[in-house]
Order: C-alpha cells, then structure tokens, then sequence
C-alpha cells in the first residue's frame, strides 16, 4: 500500500515514462545505434546544461569525485535525477522491443515481473519484511535507478504495442 501511495503521488514520473514509451513503440522500429544518436542527445544536452548550472550555482560544494558521484544519479539538482531514468529507459528500448517482438506473452509476465520486484522487494518499507525471510537486506539504490520505474516504461511499449498507431 505504501509503494502505491508513493506512486500515485509522483504520477507525473510514471505517467511520462509510461507515455514516452507509449509513443517510441507505436514509431517506426530503428536499429539501436540510429536509435541512440537520435534520441540520446535530446536527454543529455539538457542534463548536463542544468547539470553544469546547478554546480555553478553550488561551487562550494563540488569536488571531482562529488560531481561524478551526482552526475550519475542526477544529483546536481533533484529534479534531474528524472533525466537520468529517461537515458537509462531510453538505453533499454530496443533491447525491450526485441523482447516484445519475440513473444508478447512473455513480455506481459516480464512486466508483470517486474511490477512485483519493485513492490515487494525494492521499497524499503515492503523490502525489509519480504527480504529479511531471506536473510537480505534492501540494495539501497538510488531513486534514479531505472528498476524503479521500468515497469511503468514496459506498460507504454506493451500498450503501445497493442494498439494501432492513430496515424
């Protein structure tokens, strides 16, 4: 219930995902390299425009290593670690693509997968229940890793998959 609560507040996150990846499988399918040199710089180029601007603004506080470590988990501000799950997803598309293009049914349980990993066992709150009978403890991921958000991205490309293109 908590990892619902939490989602529903950050719809807009999910939404997005969910819509962008809605929108890339109803296109016309690429190969991943033309894929990445079209799509990639439209997140990156802004990533690292306010990435550069958050720094400057926060001088005092960057170190190399301090600007790498937020870099990754687009920390240089809050707000970009959303630019961070979109490369990442956008890094995953044609290699989910060829998994839906193989057999849709097993895309469906993959997402479905994937859903029940992220509620039982990446939430810390849900986590330490379910893992502790497993002598695990949570991974302490960052939010801006894509496991968090992916099913929200594989729902738009089974959808979007689904459906006719409107045009």
């Amino acid at each position: 219930l908590g990892v619902l609560l939490n989602q529903w507040a950050r719809f807009s996150v999910p939404l997005f995902l969910y819509l962008s990846a809605y929108g890339l499988a109803q296109s016309k399918e690429v190969n991943f390299f033309s894929f990445m040199r079209k799509r990639l710089p439209t997140i990156l180029i802004p990533y690292f425009f306010f990435s550069a601007l958050a720094f400057a603004l926060d001088f005092k506080n960057c170190t190399t290593e301090n600007i790498i470590k937020r870099l990754l988990k687009g920390g240089a501000d809050y707000h970009l670690y959303f630019l961070v799950i979109l490369a990442q997803c956008y890094l995953l598309f044609p290699i989910l693509l060829r998994l839906y293009s193989a057999s849709a049914r097993v895309y469906r349980v993959l997402t479905f997968a994937a859903l029940v990993l992220v509620v039982l066992f990446l939430y810390r709150t849900s986590s330490e229940r379910v893992l502790g009978y497993l002598g695990l403890s949570h991974p302490g991921w960052h939010a801006s890793f894509c496991i968090y958000w992916l099913p929200y991205f594989m729902l738009g490309i089974l959808h979007g998959k689904a459906s006719p293109a409107p045009w």
